[in-house]
């Protein structure tokens, strides 16, 4: 049958959504790390039963941060091979995947780093917010504040990977980027979102408890590879154009060049005519002598 069929595109699907789930499961071997770290000291308290000291507190959320640097690098490496995959110029995926990770870890770390601190700044203030006095519109600048942020983390580990850039100039393109492109910045945002809205639902209603694992299995790589269809457009726009081939009047001869080099090639006809006429003069006069 053609439905089965390599080329078919069912068949085409089932592959695109294959590399989609393998992708995202070497996005997810990076949380590993930070969630073990989180356990076991998770683990440690609860079987104490002490509650642990402010000092303590702050050793654990620094280890978790530590486990989790390599993370930004992760991010960047799986937006690389998706827009590979967006523009049909995939290989390897594994490959290209650890690949990118090599070449933008410290750059990706860095700016994964600070992203994580400035988030954690962010959670701090909406959590302790309604203590505080003006809290409305303090409320407003952290929320204004949140989603820039994350506009500009969308963006960000993509640029990364397809763009040579310092870590300041990167950053400040992928602010630019969101701006600019912001409707497709919008619905990259909902996309993004999307994994946990399902989370919510299903806890919250306890219903299809089913999609929970679906949802972890393409977590991370499924919504961003639509971002990557959009991204797309906004990056072509920054991309150096490539070299058009000449067109065909550069390659035409004009009138007065063609006329220039018949009576050229008539010349050198002449020349030869001329030549061979007075080679056989010369054998005429050798053989009257004779």
């Amino acid at each position: 049958m053609k439905l089965f069929n390599l080329d078919s595109p069912l068949m085409k699907f089932l592959s695109r959504m294959t590399d989609i789930l393998w992708l995202n499961i070497l996005v997810l071997i990076f949380f590993v790390p930070p969630g073990v770290v989180y356990y076991l000291f998770a683990s440690a308290i609860v079987n104490s039963g002490a509650m642990p000291s402010a000092g303590m507190e702050i050793l654990i959320i620094l280890l978790v941060i530590l486990a989790a640097t390599p993370i930004g690098a992760a991010f960047t490496a799986m937006h690389y091979v998706l827009l590979k995959m967006v523009r049909d110029e995939e290989g390897y995926i594994t490959k290209d995947f650890f690949k990118s990770f090599k070449l933008n870890f410290r750059q990706a770390t860095i700016i994964w780093g600070v992203a994580m601190i400035i988030m954690g700044i962010l959670i701090f203030n909406f959590t302790n917010i309604q203590g505080m006095k003006a809290g409305t519109l303090f409320f407003a600048a952290s929320a204004v504040a949140a989603i820039f942020v994350f506009g500009t983390l969308l963006y960000v580990f993509p640029v990364l990977s397809h763009f040579e850039n310092s870590i300041k100039g990167t950053v400040r393109n992928s602010f630019f980027m969101s701006i600019l492109a912001l409707p497709r910045t919008v619905v990259m945002m909902i996309l993004t979102a999307v994994p946990l809205v399902i989370i919510y639902l299903v806890e919250r209603f306890e219903v299809m408890v089913w999609l929970i694992p679906l949802t972890m299995l393409f977590w991370f790589s499924l919504p961003a590879y639509y971002c990557a269809k959009l991204y797309d457009k906004t990056f072509k726009r920054f991309e150096p154009e490539t070299a058009k081939p000449a067109d065909d009047m550069e390659w035409t001869v004009s009138a007065s060049e063609e006329g220039e080099e018949t009576k050229a090639d008539s010349a050198d006809e002449n020349a030869d005519s001329s030549t061979i006429e007075a080679k056989g003069e010369g054998d005429k006069e050798n053989s009257s002598e004779k």
